[in-house]
């Protein structure tokens, strides 16, 4: 927020670009991302934990 004032002394209120927004953005996705891995690891331990012998 940039607050600036013309001749008249009523003050302008202006927004600045944010610069971290994009970091919050790819912060999530890899939020999302790492989730989604431990899934995959979850459901690969389910098949690797069976003894191998067949009936």
């Amino acid at each position: 927020l940039n607050l600036r004032s013309t001749a008249q002394g009523t003050p302008i209120l202006q927004l600045l670009p944010c610069k971290d927004k994009p970091l919050l953005i790819w912060r999530n996705s890899l939020l999302v991302l790492d989730l989604g891995l431990h899934i995959i690891d979850g459901v690969g331990a389910l098949h690797l934990k069976s003894d191998g012998l067949s009936s």
